[in-house]
């Protein structure tokens, strides 16, 4: 059976242009501090080089290549890398090979654009024209980024280094340990944010207090028993539709109660970065036996949540009105009719 740590890999989305379009105007500086008998460390006079949104289609190609690297991955460090399931990479990849096209046609245009901003800089700036502040189109032009990088997993028993038994069983547990941290870390905010809401049963909420857990659990990876467990617990927190959140007291305060015990066992993972959840007091609700049996009926499974579906009684069908058709009186048959009869069916008998 794959592990967690075979199950998933660290990615980092990295981009830059590595050029400045603000630069500082140490002589101007200075003259606007003399000038207002200021002292010479507390003012900064900075010059625009490009024209105002030279850089925006660009910058806007980054930032939604950003949001779609984002969305297949959940944060792991505070160094950029996020966790990818493994079955999820062929997807991320595809992604940000159709973003990157779309980064560098924006690149392309603004290079494109260039020389003429350059041309026309000494007009705009004047006398805080600097020919330096601007390098040639060919360096330019390497320094845009766009970047993936991709680690594996820490896993402790990948770790081998010349120590103590012990030491380095310590070492190895940390590590796994780190990892189920940084896992789990992404649930925190939002089963918190569901317990504060739910508990207060005049309180208001989206339906993303719902939708945002069953969207952070797709991304979760499978292969640690622990992580396994907890999660399966998280999914009985989006069972209900929201809509059964708010119209149902006891339902609403059973989910409150479940997160509450699950932000719990989180909070002993996470190596104390999360606060436990305190005793959770709710107020007493009246028993609600037919609504609860409603809604057990009509729940089914759906994208991987429960949502409950409202049950539709078709509408009979409208007949026609039918109007008796009053028939001719049947005549007495023949004699010779008779006789046939009475013969035929003493043949058959």
């Amino acid at each position: 059976m794959k592990t967690f740590q075979q199950k998933s890999m660290l990615v980092r989305f990295s981009s830059g242009i590595g050029f400045s379009c603000r630069k500082k105007d140490k002589k101007v500086s200075k003259e606007v501090a003399q000038s207002k008998d200021a002292d010479e460390a507390s003012v900064d006079v900075f010059k625009r080089l490009l024209p105002k949104g030279a850089l925006d289609a660009w910058q806007t190609a980054i930032e939604t290549a950003r949001e779609a690297h984002d969305k297949l991955t959940l944060p792991w460090r505070d160094d950029g890398y996020r966790i990818l399931r493994s079955d999820k990479f062929m997807e991320h990849s595809d992604a940000m090979r159709k973003h990157r096209a779309l980064v560098e046609a924006e690149r392309d245009t603004f290079i494109a654009a260039y020389p003429g901003y350059c041309e026309k800089a000494p007009d705009r700036l004047s006398q805080m024209y600097d020919p330096k502040d601007f390098p040639p189109v060919e360096k330019l032009t390497k320094r845009f980024k766009f970047k993936i990088d991709v680690l594996p997993v820490p896993d402790g028993d990948d770790f081998r280094v010349d120590l103590a038994d012990e030491d380095l069983a310590e070492i190895r547990q940390q590590i796994d340990l780190d990892a189920r941290a940084n896992t789990l870390r992404p649930l925190v905010e939002p089963v918190r944010r569901m317990i504060e809401r739910l508990k207060d049963p005049e309180a208001t909420f989206r339906n993303t207090l719902v939708t945002n857990i069953t969207d952070i659990i797709k991304l979760v990876p499978d292969g640690d028993p622990a992580i396994d467990a907890l999660i399966t617990r998280v999914k009985e927190l989006v069972r209900h539709d929201p809509e059964v959140l708010r119209q149902s007291p006891s339902v609403r305060q059973a989910t409150a109660a479940k997160a509450n015990e699950i932000l719990a066992t989180m909070s002993g993972y996470l190596n104390g970065d999360a606060q436990a959840a305190p005793p959770l007091e709710l107020p007493p609700l009246e028993p609600e036996p037919l609504l609860e049996a409603v809604l057990n009926t009509i729940s089914e499974p759906l994208s991987g949540a429960l949502v409950s579906r409202p049950v539709v009684i078709p509408t009979p069908p409208i007949l026609p009105s039918f109007v008796p058709v009053p028939l001719p009186a049947s005549k007495p048959a023949a004699p010779w009719r008779r006789a046939l009869t009475r013969c035929t069916t003493a043949t058959l008998l």
